[in-house]
């Protein structure tokens, strides 16, 4: 798996891509026409700024505030810091007990919350009642010297296929998770530990017979 970075989107996957098409047309933007003149001309360039060995899944990348990224493997219950500069991967924390790790969002500097469960390569499927979401704080990590500090914040049985995950509240310590096989987002609290459904809908469903059960993938706040 490579992380590629491009000028105006900063730092994309190789591998999957995720394509998304509108049908709003100029006149729907006021400033379209300003916005239009600023951006680069297509296509972008595109560079490697990492290539992890083959057999690796990379899920989900956060930015820190310093600019160096943090990239989720499902392949092993790891997360890896990518300085774009150097190019250069440094093991940032394991999570026990689990096979690998989705989602992960941010609440406050340099602490981070991930997802942690259980997934087959084989079946392509995950095992549901795995799922967890652990904290993991990056202040005190140094590459190659001192392993991020990893806590356990709650396990969520219920679930059946955790995903992608976002903040909800600095304030609450709130985060939004979605579950890919029930077609629901789930509301957690980092703090007082409450899980709760919030959103369910059958457009995030996924359909018995698509050849990868996956419905509800990833989800972002606009203002976040």
């Amino acid at each position: 798996m490579r992380l590629v970075k491009a000028s105006l989107l900063n730092f994309i996957l190789s591998l999957p891509f995720l394509i998304i098409t509108s049908t709003a047309s100029p006149r729907d933007y006021p400033n379209h026409d300003k916005q239009q003149k600023s951006l680069p001309s297509l296509p972008l360039p595109v560079e490697i700024i990492h290539e992890f060995p083959r057999g690796t899944w990379v899920e989900n990348l956060a930015i820190r505030s310093n600019g160096l990224i943090l990239a989720t493997l499902v392949s092993a219950p790891e997360i890896y810091q990518v300085d774009p500069k150097t190019r250069i991967a440094s093991l940032v924390a394991k999570v026990p007990a689990v096979t690998g790790l989705f989602g992960i969002a941010s609440i406050e500097k340099d602490v981070y919350y991930v997802i942690a469960g259980n997934f087959s390569f084989a079946t392509f499927t995950a095992k549901a009642g795995s799922f967890s979401v652990w904290r993991v704080d990056v202040k005190t990590f140094e590459p190659n010297k001192t392993l991020a500090e990893v806590d356990k914040v709650v396990d969520i049985p219920q679930a059946q296929f955790l995903n992608g995950a976002t903040l909800l509240s600095r304030n609450e310590g709130t985060l939004l998770i979605v579950d890919s096989l029930l077609g629901s987002v789930f509301r957690v609290n980092t703090r007082s530990k409450e899980v709760k459904v919030v959103i369910k809908d059958p457009l995030f469903d996924t359909t018995s017979t698509a050849t990868i059960r996956v419905g509800i993938n990833g989800l972002h706040l606009r203002r976040n």
